[in-house]
C-alpha cells in the first residue's frame, strides 16, 4: 500500500529515534540488584590449595539474570589469588574478601587461609655432646611445614625432656617466618643416664638425643688459712667436676709443713 507523506515522515522519525538509542533493542544487559557469591565462606589449609567460587546476578525479584560478564578480584592477593573463572588459590595465611562484580554491583565472600602443620622436621641441635648440668651450645631447632612443604609461622611446638632430668626453655616456643621453633637444652646431672628430648606438634613427634659427660675435676679451694705451731689446724679442701663424689686427694708436688697431714678425703 502506498504511504502518505505523513506516514513516510512518521516512519522516518521512528528510524531516527531507534538510531539515537543505539539499535532496535535495549542498550545492554539489565543491571542486577544483587550479586550472590557461593560459597559465601570457605577455608583452605594448604599453600596452593584451590576452591572455585560462582556468582549469580539477580534482579529485584530474585530472578537470575544471564549474559552479564563477571569480574573477579581478591582484596588480599598475598592471601589468595583468583582467576577470571572464579578459581581461588591459597598463597599465604590470612583472610581475604573474594569479590564478584557484575554491572557495577559487587557480591562478596570470605576466604580464610589457615595453613595446617603436615610435617615436623629436626633441623639442628641433635646428637650434641655437653657437660652434665650445662646448657648445650647449639639450640634445638625444628621446622613445621604444610602439605606443600611451605614453612608455617606462628605454630606452637612443645619440647619436653623424656630422659636425663635436664630441662628445656622455652618449653612451648612458636615458629618464626621460616617455620622454625627453637629451644635451649640444659642437660641432666648424671652422665650415666641417656639424655633425650621429645618435640610434638599437631599429633606429629620427633626426638633429640645428646651425650652428657662429666666436667673435668677442678680444685675450688684457692687459698689456705695460716696455722700456728702447737695449735690444732683443720681445713677441708673442695673440688668440682668428675662424678661429683668420692674424690681422692693427694700431694702432686712439693711437701706439707711438719706436723700437717692430708687425708685422701681432702682433710688437712
Amino acid at each position: 500500500m502506498k504511504k502518505t507523506p505523513f506516514q513516510r515522515w512518521l516512519y522516518s522519525l521512528m528510524l531516527l529515534t531507534l538510531a539515537s538509542c543505539g539499535g532496535d533493542g535495549p542498550s545492554g544487559p539489565p543491571v542486577p540488584a544483587e550479586v550472590l557469591v557461593t560459597p559465601s565462606l570457605d577455608t583452605l589449609t594448604v599453600t596452593g590449595g584451590t576452591v572455585r567460587f560462582s556468582a549469580q546476578a539477580l534482579n529485584k525479584k530474585g530472578k537470575v539474570l544471564t549474559g552479564n560478564p563477571i569480574t573477579w578480584s581478591s582484596s588480599r592477593p598475598e592471601v589468595a589469588e583468583i582467576e577470571g573463572t572464579g578459581l581461588a588459590t591459597a598463597v599465604g595465611p590470612g583472610v581475604t574478601q573474594v569479590r564478584a562484580t557484575v554491572g557495577g554491583v559487587v557480591g562478596r565472600a570470605s576466604l580464610t587461609v589457615a595453613l595446617e602443620p603436615a610435617n615436623l622436621e629436626v633441623v639442628a641441635g641433635d646428637g650434641q655432646t655437653g657437660h652434665v648440668g650445662k646448657v648445650l651450645t647449639e639450640l634445638l631447632q625444628v621446622r613445621v611445614t604444610d602439605g606443600a612443604g611451605v614453612p608455617i609461622q606462628g605454630v606452637t611446638v612443645a619440647f619436653e625432656v623424656l630422659q636425663g632430668g635436664g630441662f628445656v626453655f622455652p618449653g612451648v616456643p612458636t615458629t618464626g617466618a621460616d617455620g622454625v621453633a627453637k629451644a635451649q637444652w640444659t642437660l641432666g646431672v648424671d652422665a650415666n643416664e641417656p639424655q633425650r628430648v621429645g618435640t610434638t606438634v599437631a599429633g606429629m613427634a620427633d626426638e633429640f638425643q645428646a651425650t652428657a659427660i662429666w666436667l673435668p675435676p677442678r680444685v675450688t679451694t684457692t687459698s689456705l688459712q695460716n696455722g700456728r705451731l702447737t695449735l690444732e689446724y683443720e681445713v677441708f679442701l673442695e673440688a668440682t667436676g668428675g662424678t661429683g663424689s668420692s674424690y681422692a686427694w693427694s700431694i702432686s708436688d712439693g711437701s706439707l709443713p711438719t706436723g700437717v697431714a692430708l687425708s685422701s678425703a681432702g682433710e688437712l
